[in-house]
């Protein structure tokens, strides 16, 4: 009896850590792929509504109105402009920051389109 009952508190240990250990390297992994994002920049001034979606936070409508501001208002002088956007508020602001630019900012970058890559630079 007590061979069977230790036998079974051996098998659940082990079931437990091979669980564990298969977790956390699900959890390296992702943390490995957060690290290989793209790095990207995108003219506002310029950029298609299809493009504008790529930045983080904006949709085909906030998109959208971000062209119908430009053309109404004419380009943006800065990107800290399309917090005048319906739609654009800090938070979204801050998550788009580091990927929107206006004109004279995208150099430095090589050019596909309204994108500028870093990797373009490099090659």
């Amino acid at each position: 009896m007590r061979a069977t009952t230790l036998l079974l508190i051996l098998i659940v240990a082990g079931l437990l850590t091979a669980t564990l250990t298969v977790a956390s390297l699900r959890g390296a992994a992702t943390d490995k792929a957060v690290h290989r994002q793209v790095e990207f920049r995108i003219d506002i001034n310029t950029a298609d509504t299809t493009t504008l979606t790529l930045l983080p936070g904006i949709g085909p409508a906030i998109a959208q109105r971000i062209i119908e501001h430009r053309q109404e208002k004419g380009p943006f002088r800065s990107v800290d402009d399309l917090i005048q956007v319906r739609g654009v508020g800090p938070r979204t602001l801050e998550k788009l920051r580091a990927y929107a630019v206006v004109g004279e900012e995208m150099e430095g970058y090589g050019t596909e389109g309204n994108i500028r890559t870093v990797a373009d630079v490099q090659d």
